[in-house]
């Protein structure tokens, strides 16, 4: 856990502005690469960090299989599951773009999109 203002936690208000918050700062999430889907990684295992809300309640599914954007410093990331076919969905609502591609123009059901139209629209 990294306390609200932590160098690895910047805080959700500046200085000139009211906050109400329940966060209790920040976590970091260390996960092991399963798969790439464009880009490439330094390492096998990357550190994503997330926010604690209320409660120190994680908002990052933590032991579970995600999906994760980092770009420029930033990362972003979905739930995902594995379909009984193997095919792996995540929601889209948590992307504004991944891989070159809109995730709004990904066919999708249900608000998921599968990992293998996304490699097909983004042409890998």
């Amino acid at each position: 856990m990294l306390p609200e203002g932590h160098a690895r936690c910047t805080p959700r208000c500046t200085a000139d502005q009211i906050c109400v918050s329940n966060s209790c700062g920040c976590g970091e999430a260390t996960i092991e690469v399963k798969d790439i889907v464009a880009g490439q990684v330094k390492s096998n295992v990357v550190v994503v960090p997330y926010r604690l809300g209320e409660w120190c309640s994680a908002d990052f599914p933590l032991g579970e299989l995600v999906l994760v954007r980092m770009f420029d410093g930033e990362s972003l990331w979905s739930p995902a599951e594995v379909m009984p076919s193997g095919e792996v969905l995540f929601e889209i609502e948590h992307f504004d773009f991944i891989a070159g591609v809109r995730a709004s123009e990904l066919p999708a059901a249900d608000g998921r999109a599968s990992i293998s139209a996304l490699r097909k629209a983004a042409g890998l």
